[in-house]
């Protein structure tokens, strides 16, 4: 105990040494250079020059790069500050203030990012000036000290002074460059920063503005009427929806180009796979859940519209609002085509009725500036709403023709309806009563819940169908992995799948809501809580985040170890034991990797971990002395390999079978079924017998007591007779019976030897009983 509190305390002590600031060494007294090493540092410094020093002065790739993109966010930010500057003043919060704060957001990242970059390039510069002081000191120095200098030499040390005084004023001239350009930076972060707190400021009294302002009642607006300032409002937001738009295309050729090519070769996949699926009756007859399959290969090129549109957050993270609203009406396309194939006949129109009120009411908001139309069509949208909610919500009913998926929706929208029909209740009363915004966020996020989780279900039950159809393809089918554990398999990845879909679609229910900005938010404030000792701050995310990548790791390196236990390695044909000790240093080589970034996830200097492993060397040295030499053992078992995985061995007394060889331990199965779990200590120091090395046959001794008056003769006839007999019992070499004595308990003694080749206990019990029934029989015992 007491070595585990030392480990515990040098440990402890050790952590102030990663979260000091790197401190310059103090500069060592300057000397000359002796005589004769003149020629060699002559050497070293010229070639100083010209690998570090001129590659730096001749190439301002760093700078240029930095200036360009600086001169671009300026740019950017200056034809983006009057559209911020008019909507900050008219103090509305929508869905222009929504995207400005974005595009704030977006440049005041990449701001970070060149900054990050100069002060990288500005340490690197420092750094070599530094050591260029260094040399001009020491051959300063060299010229004072020696007046006999050959003339070839003081012409090179000549030559070699300039070029450093050179190299010097070029360094210098950079470092100034680099101030003038992070100056730039600082302040165009600070403009960026100015910007997008307004328009965050703007977010933020959504809420409250929805709550808050109200506006004329559905009776009392006036037919074919708009206030000017809303007509300026909505010229500003077009225009400036217009510009990004166009920006957004112009930038995203080469990715969109991509995305075409990307759509062309899931379509040409799926239509390959559609005819690969019509040709192959045994897959349409063997396979359990063809219906994906069969729906998705039916319609490829559907199938792939719908894969690209939803890989589109993925390959534009930084689009517009107006592309995203444009992919969403986009996607009622497979919508329509696909996911009510899905789903019961009983409410499929139900269904077709939910995206169209959604897929209007973008039309109507996009394209309509009358408010009597637009206001009594949500006034319909939300009734329609409640209706469906009523209709189907309520109901312990199948929503998709897959049992499993539907019995999840079904449950989720048993739990979700009341609340959906009240906000849908809100929306219609709300609009009535003024609050038109707050009913147009209602019923967007009623459709929105709904279709999207449509679309996420039936997106799991079309990639379980893939994954099986994928499953029963030739190579897939001749993998030993997938053919011993395709089951399991398969309904773990559908347990992950039903999961993962609840967990998107709770994502995008926070989303629609408007709730996860602000979680988000608070999350991250969480996040970055912590404690600063030094140069290094523990956060609560930087420790989730340590643990997060070790249990990736390890989890990693667990499926590397089954694959190449049971799939790679065993193609081979090693000799067996081979692959569970490769797959195990595999295992703890990914699991030592996982431990290394996420000490550097924390912020820890790795380089400086050499002093932590000396702190637990001692503790080792105390503590945890047979747990090293356990690991050691380990090794040796793994690489020498005295015993392998199946071997029958007897340890400490205990008989068994090897069942696994771990770095610490190793599982014994002993003869009774119980399972021993031995130190790899005893297996390396220890007399071990091994029964599975020698491929002859096994000897056993058996020994029988009988009364005092007995024939020994007659009893060892009858012994052997019984060993005859019994057919496991090999007759060459020949059992052996022998008298020992008649102990003092009165009872005479027998021992018998015989040798067997295999199910050695169970001859030995059933010769055990054969004699006991003779001799019983004799009246001998």
């Amino acid at each position: 105990m007491r070595g585990y509190i030392l480990l515990f305390l040098l440990t402890l002590s050790t952590l102030p040494v990663f979260s000091q600031a790197p401190v310059a060494a103090q500069a060592d007294t300057v000397v000359a250079i002796p005589i004769l090493q003149l020629a060699e540092e002559l050497g070293n410094s010229e070639l100083f020059l010209r690998n570090q020093l001129r590659p730096v002065l001749e190439s301002n790739s760093v700078l240029s790069s930095v200036q360009e993109s600086v001169d671009s966010l300026r740019r950017a930010a200056d034809s983006l500050q009057k559209t911020s500057n008019y909507v900050w003043e008219q103090q509305v919060a929508s869905r222009i203030s929504g995207s400005l704060a974005g595009r704030w957001r977006r440049y005041l990242r990449q701001l970070q990012e060149e900054g990050k970059r100069l002060q990288n390039y500005s340490s690197s510069l420092q750094s070599l000036l530094e050591q260029l002081g260094t040399m001009q000191e020491k051959w300063r120095f060299t010229t004072t000290a020696f007046k006999d200098i050959p003339v070839e030499v003081k012409q090179r040390i000549d030559s070699l002074q300039y070029d450093l005084n050179q190299a010097n004023t070029g360094l210098l001239a950079q470092r100034n460059a680099v101030l003038r350009l992070q100056s730039t930076v600082l302040d165009q972060k600070l403009f960026c920063q100015y910007h997008l707190s307004n328009m965050e400021g703007l977010e933020n009294l959504e809420l409250q503005s929805m709550l808050t302002k109200r506006r004329q009642n559905i009776f009392e607006i006036p037919i074919f009427s708009q206030s000017t300032a809303e007509q300026s409002y909505r010229r500003v937001a077009l225009d400036y929806f217009k510009k990004e738009f166009n920006e957004f295309l112009q930038s995203n050729r080469d990715r969109m180009f991509l995305h075409l090519m990307l759509f062309l070769g899931i379509g040409l996949f799926f239509m390959l796979g559609n005819s690969f699926f019509k040709k192959d009756r045994k897959y349409n007859k063997q396979n359990e859940f063809n219906l994906a399959t069969e729906i998705v290969f039916s319609k490829p090129l559907t199938t792939a519209f719908l894969i690209t549109l939803l890989m589109t957050p993925l390959l534009y993270p930084n689009r517009p609002s107006v592309f995203s609203e444009m992919i969403v009406m986009a996607l009622v396309v497979p919508f329509v085509v696909i996911v009510p194939r899905f789903v019961i006949p009983n409410i499929r129109w139900s269904i077709y009725l939910v995206g169209a009120l959604f897929f209007v009411h973008l039309m109507l908001k996009s394209a309509i500036a009358n408010q009597v139309i637009f206001r009594w069509f949500m006034v319909l949208e939300s009734v329609s709403l409640g209706l469906f909610v009523f209709s189907v919500g309520f109901r312990d009913r199948q929503w998709f023709r897959e049992p499993l998926t539907s019995a999840v929706f079904a449950r989720i929208m048993q739990f979700a309806a009341p609340i959906f029909l009240v906000v849908a209740s809100m929306a219609a009363l709300g609009n009535i009563a003024g609050y038109d915004t707050l009913a147009e966020v209602f019923n967007l996020s009623l459709e929105k819940i709904i279709l999207t989780g449509l679309i996420i279900f039936s997106a799991t039950m079309v990639i379980e169908g893939l994954l099986r159809f994928v499953l029963n393809l030739r190579p897939a089918e001749e993998g030993q992995t997938l053919a011993k554990d395709r089951n399991a398999f398969l309904n773990g990845t559908s347990k992950l799948l039903r999961i993962s879909g609840v967990l998107v679609w709770f994502g995008f229910i926070l989303n629609a809501l408007r709730l996860l900005g602000p979680l988000e938010y608070t999350f991250g404030q969480f996040w970055d809580a912590g404690y600063s000792f030094g140069t290094v701050r523990l956060t609560v995310g930087g420790v989730l985040g340590f643990c997060a990548i070790i249990i990736v790791a390890w989890l990693i390196g667990k499926l590397f170890r089954y694959l190449l236990e049971e799939e790679i390695l065993e193609r081979f044909q090693f000799e067996y034991g081979v692959p569970m000790a490769v797959g195990h240093l595999v295992q703890y080589l990914l699991v030592f990797v996982g431990v290394l970034l996420a000490i550097a996830y924390l912020g820890f200097d790795v380089q400086k971990l050499s002093l932590i492993i000396g702190a637990l060397a001692i503790g080792l040295g105390f503590g945890l002395q047979s747990f090293v030499a356990n690991i050691l053992a380990g090794l040796v078992l793994i690489f020498e390999r005295p015993f392998r995985v199946g071997d029958q061995v007897i340890v400490n007394g205990e008989e068994g079978e090897i069942l696994e060889i771990k770095l610490r331990s190793s599982k014994i199965r002993k003869i009774d079924g119980g399972l021993l779990v031995v130190p790899n200590t005893d297996l390396v120091y220890k007399q071990v017998v091994s029964h599975s090395w020698s491929a002859g046959p096994r000897m056993y001794e058996l020994a029988i007591r009988t009364q005092a008056n007995s024939d020994p003769k007659r009893v060892m006839e009858m012994i052997k007779a019984c060993s005859i007999r019994e057919e496991a019992i090999l007759t060459q070499p020949e059992p052996l019976v022998s008298f020992e004595g008649i102990e003092a308990s009165g009872q005479q003694v027998f021992h018998i030897q015989f040798w067997v080749t295999q199910a050695a206990h169970q001859a030995k019990s059933r010769l055990s009983s054969r004699i006991y029934s003779t001799l019983k029989n004799e009246g001998l015992l």
